[in-house]
């Protein structure tokens, strides 16, 4: 958003703030309720500021305000007067605003800049919670926290103002805080996505609050007591102040001064018998019961002021206490979240571009140990050389056939071509008609020398008409001649995805296991990276299946996935034919068909049946290559010669390392002679 406009939106909120305020209470104006002195003073100030903001130039440019003469002359009888205005002199006054409020409030409305937002924003701005004002207010909120989030380039007088309600506030307070060292904003400002993030969660945080101040609000009760008070005549409430004060005390623990008010209400009963004994007159009796009246009125409005008062301010107290305890669990919870993020960065960073998602992850699944086990095993990978290399050429379909790609290309061909250029003397060709001094014919140049022809020349040498020789010389030319060619170009053959078989039988217990873990671990990380399917099996007398294809998947969902596999325990036997058996049934199906697959185990295991041996065999032949990691020296070799591939990982041989480097070195020379 450009600079005016953010302070052209800003003065829009500016107005409808007092707009907003004098719409609360219209329906009290509307019914002629009464209002007290303080109300009344309010309303004006409030009219004051609207008027004021709507003769600012870039409004009345804009906006279709009728009636702003009428407002601005209403609003100097009310700021200029200095005498007391009674109530029907201000509502008459008032008559004139009230009524035009909600067309001025939707003509301000309006000339708010319409901008994209998220799904979370637009939700928010149209159906979040009243606590924060109603949609414009929202609206409002949301632009101030994005300006906050995102706009380190902008001064505070640049960015749109927050809300004043004390909701919007604790948001502006907390990213304050979260914001408060250059270290974190600076991170923030490098991570955009952790911005957006962040403005997710502290609309998430206003939604929670809202919830529990409805759920636990203790001053329900008394709301309701206090609000059936203004239901009441004042007399009723003078002769039942007791019983009020009893049915109040049942509610509520304030302490007020009930007997204060039972004081003042006996003595204007007793001053009212005194009137009915003494004054005989009835005009006179009838002005003191209607000043006794007043008086009655006046003490039971300042009763339930006092009670609302104090229910009010009680009751903020309570929010302000809840919003102030839940906005510190908030910004607690902000800032485990950015250290785990910035954790999980350095882990994964690798696999994602977009590390967005890496936020949310960090709150749910990594608050336990999963965390631990991803860096567990991404440390014993960056340890292992071997292993990390040995997962980078798996999947990769290495097959026989290369593919090739047609392409038209064009290319620029120069040619010189002898171009006759009659401008430049040599051979003489013929007679021309011309200006050229230099080429004109001896018998033309006669003419120039007899006075009496010399006028003839120059009328010939104006007109171009002299008869001159005619030279012609030939030049090289060059000339760029394009052709269009068709070449053939090698493609490099996609990757594709690979089905993981993993040992989890009991002989692979310790350093088998962390070896089979790291490599399901590495290869994981190179499908999520490359965006390929993987799919793990993990057997020993049975089969566990782990999908950790990103279809219909969220990346939350695939690392949840291997971390449930990095986190299970290996025992019991070994059979490798239902693990195998799966993974061909997976060769036969659309996703999975150009898939290789990989056994890791110490292949201490029966030798496979020969029904299985057959389906082996067919998929070999469709270019589908089957390899093995064999952790140890020994295993049954009868199983072992179905793979294509054998490597070799000896835990009791110094050398493993190198040793299995230089069996995948062999592999791949051999394929880059294919």
């Amino acid at each position: 958003m450009k600079e005016n406009d953010k302070e052209f939106k800003n003065l829009i909120y500016k107005t409808l703030k007092p707009l907003n305020k004098l719409l609360e209470y219209s329906d009290k104006i509307s019914s002629g309720e009464k209002l007290n002195e303080k109300d009344s003073a309010y309303i004006n100030d409030q009219i004051r500021i609207l008027v004021q903001n709507l003769q600012s130039p870039v409004i009345r440019k804009k906006a279709n305000i009728k009636d702003l003469g009428k407002f601005r002359k209403i609003r100097n009888n009310i700021s200029h007067n200095t005498e007391e205005f009674s109530q029907l002199e201000l509502k008459d006054f008032w008559k004139d605003i009230f009524p035009a409020l909600p067309k001025i409030k939707m003509e301000l409305e309006n000339l708010l800049p319409k901008e994209k937002s998220n799904s979370n924003c637009r939700r928010f701005r149209k159906f979040g919670t009243n606590i924060c004002g109603d949609e414009t207010e929202r609206q409002q909120l949301l632009d101030a926290i994005e300006d906050f989030c995102s706009s380190s380039s902008l001064s505070e007088s640049e960015k749109i103002n927050f809300p004043e309600n004390k909701f919007s506030q604790a948001a502006k307070q907390s990213l304050e805080e979260i914001f408060a060292t250059e270290e974190n904003s600076a991170y923030i400002q490098k991570h955009k996505e952790i911005a957006k993030n962040i403005q997710d969660d502290l609309l998430e945080w206003i939604k929670n609050v809202d919830s529990r101040l409805t759920k636990e609000n203790p001053f329900e009760k008394e709301a309701a007591f206090v609000s059936s008070l203004k239901n009441k005549k004042s007399e009723e409430i003078a002769d039942s102040v007791l019983q009020i004060q009893k049915d109040y005390e049942r509610i509520s623990e304030a302490k007020t001064n009930f007997e204060f008010y039972n004081k003042k209400f006996l003595e204007i009963k007793e001053k009212e018998e005194f009137v009915n004994k003494k004054i005989k007159t009835s005009k006179k009796t009838e002005k003191y019961k209607e000043e006794l009246k007043i008086k009655i009125q006046a003490v039971s409005d300042n009763l339930i002021e006092d009670l609302e008062s104090s229910l009010v301010q009680r009751k903020n107290a309570w929010q302000l206490g809840l919003i102030e305890e839940m906005r510190k669990k908030i910004i607690e919870e902000f800032f485990e979240k950015l250290e785990k993020f910035k954790k999980l960065e350095n882990l994964l960073c690798r696999i994602f571009d977009e590390t967005g998602f890496l936020w949310d992850l960090s709150k749910g699944l990594f608050n336990e140990s999963g965390f631990e086990i991803l860096r567990q095993y991404a440390d014993l990978l960056e340890k292992d050389k071997s292993l990390n290399e040995f997962a980078a050429i798996l999947g990769k379909h290495n097959r026989t056939q290369r593919l090739y790609e047609k392409e038209l290309r064009e290319k620029v061909i120069v040619k010189n071509e002898w171009k006759a250029k009659p401008a430049y003397k040599g051979q003489i060709s013929g007679i021309r008609m011309s200006s050229d001094i230099s080429s004109v014919l001896p018998s033309e140049l006669a003419l120039f020398s007899n006075p009496a022809t010399k006028k003839l020349f120059e009328l010939k040498f104006a007109q171009n008409q002299l008869m001159s020789f005619k030279y012609e010389t030939f030049v090289p030319e060059e000339k760029n001649e394009i052709q269009t060619e068709e070449i053939s170009k090698e493609k490099e053959e996609q990757k594709g995805p690979a089905i993981i078989c993993v040992d989890t039988s009991g002989s692979m217990s310790g350093t088998p296991e962390n070896i089979a873990k790291t490599i399901t671990f590495a290869l994981s990380k190179i499908a999520l990276q490359e965006k390929r399917s993987c799919y793990l099996i993990s057997f020993s007398i049975d089969i566990e299946i782990l999908d950790l294809s990103f279809k219909d998947k969220t990346n939350n969902e695939v690392l949840s996935t291997l971390v449930q596999f990095l986190r299970k325990s290996f025992n019991g036997g070994t059979d490798p034919c239902l693990a195998l058996e799966h993974a061909v049934e997976l060769l036969q199906t659309e996703n999975w068909k150009n898939a290789d697959v990989l056994m890791i185990s110490d292949f201490v295991m029966d030798s496979l049946n020969e029904d299985l041996e057959n389906k082996i065999e067919i998929e070999k032949k469709k270019n589908t290559d089957f390899f093995s990691l064999v952790i140890g020296s020994g295993g049954n070799q009868e199983t072992m010669n179905w793979f294509n591939h054998n490597w070799f990982y000896n835990m009791n041989d110094s050398m493993a390392e190198r040793h299995l480097v230089e069996q995948l070195n062999i592999i791949k020379n051999r394929q880059e002679l294919i």
